[in-house]
Protein backbone atom coordinates (compact mmCIF):
# COMPACT_ATOMS: atom_id res chain seq x y z
CA UNK A 1 0.00 0.00 0.00
CA UNK A 2 2.59 2.82 -0.86
CA UNK A 3 4.61 2.50 2.35
CA UNK A 4 1.68 2.75 4.58
CA UNK A 5 2.63 1.18 7.61
CA UNK A 6 -0.51 2.27 9.85
CA UNK A 7 -3.60 4.13 10.20
CA UNK A 8 -5.89 5.38 12.96
CA UNK A 9 -9.73 5.64 12.57
CA UNK A 10 -11.85 7.25 15.27
CA UNK A 11 -15.69 6.76 15.44
CA UNK A 12 -18.73 8.25 17.08
CA UNK A 13 -21.50 6.23 17.78
CA UNK A 14 -24.55 4.98 19.23
CA UNK A 15 -24.21 2.16 21.91
CA UNK A 16 -27.58 0.66 21.91
CA UNK A 17 -29.05 -0.97 25.20
CA UNK A 18 -28.42 -4.40 23.52
CA UNK A 19 -24.78 -3.75 22.96
CA UNK A 20 -24.52 -2.95 19.61
CA UNK A 21 -23.08 0.14 17.86
CA UNK A 22 -25.23 2.14 15.25
CA UNK A 23 -25.10 5.34 14.03
CA UNK A 24 -21.55 5.21 13.50
CA UNK A 25 -19.87 8.72 12.38
CA UNK A 26 -16.26 9.04 11.45
CA UNK A 27 -14.51 11.32 13.45
CA UNK A 28 -11.27 11.19 12.41
CA UNK A 29 -8.94 9.51 9.98
CA UNK A 30 -5.41 9.52 9.77
CA UNK A 31 -5.39 8.16 6.74
CA UNK A 32 -8.04 9.81 4.28
CA UNK A 33 -6.77 8.51 1.29
CA UNK A 34 -7.69 4.95 1.69
CA UNK A 35 -10.73 2.64 2.74
CA UNK A 36 -9.24 2.56 6.53
CA UNK A 37 -12.11 4.68 7.47
CA UNK A 38 -14.77 2.53 5.94
CA UNK A 39 -13.72 -0.98 7.10
CA UNK A 40 -13.57 0.39 10.38
CA UNK A 41 -17.30 1.27 9.76
CA UNK A 42 -17.91 -2.04 8.89
CA UNK A 43 -15.61 -3.68 11.77
CA UNK A 44 -18.04 -1.15 14.79
CA UNK A 45 -21.01 -3.16 12.85
CA UNK A 46 -19.74 -6.45 13.39
CA UNK A 47 -18.78 -5.60 16.61
CA UNK A 48 -20.54 -5.41 20.39
CA UNK A 49 -19.89 -3.87 23.76
CA UNK A 50 -21.45 -3.87 27.58
CA UNK A 51 -23.54 -0.87 27.59
CA UNK A 52 -23.92 1.65 30.17
CA UNK A 53 -26.08 0.79 33.59
CA UNK A 54 -28.99 2.80 35.44
CA UNK A 55 -30.54 1.34 38.18
CA UNK A 56 -29.60 -1.96 36.98
CA UNK A 57 -31.15 -1.31 33.36
CA UNK A 58 -28.51 -0.91 30.40
CA UNK A 59 -29.71 2.59 28.49
CA UNK A 60 -28.29 3.62 25.26
CA UNK A 61 -25.73 6.32 24.91
CA UNK A 62 -23.11 7.75 22.61
CA UNK A 63 -19.94 6.46 22.63
CA UNK A 64 -15.96 7.30 21.33
CA UNK A 65 -13.41 4.77 20.26
CA UNK A 66 -10.61 4.66 18.16
CA UNK A 67 -9.66 1.68 15.71
CA UNK A 68 -5.65 1.32 15.00
CA UNK A 69 -5.07 -0.06 11.70
CA UNK A 70 -1.00 -1.57 11.74
CA UNK A 71 0.21 -3.28 8.68
CA UNK A 72 3.05 -5.63 7.78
Amino acid sequence: MDGVEAADVRLDCLLTADGRFSDCQIVADTRPDYAFAQEALRAAQKASAAPREENGVAVPGRVRFEIRFRLG
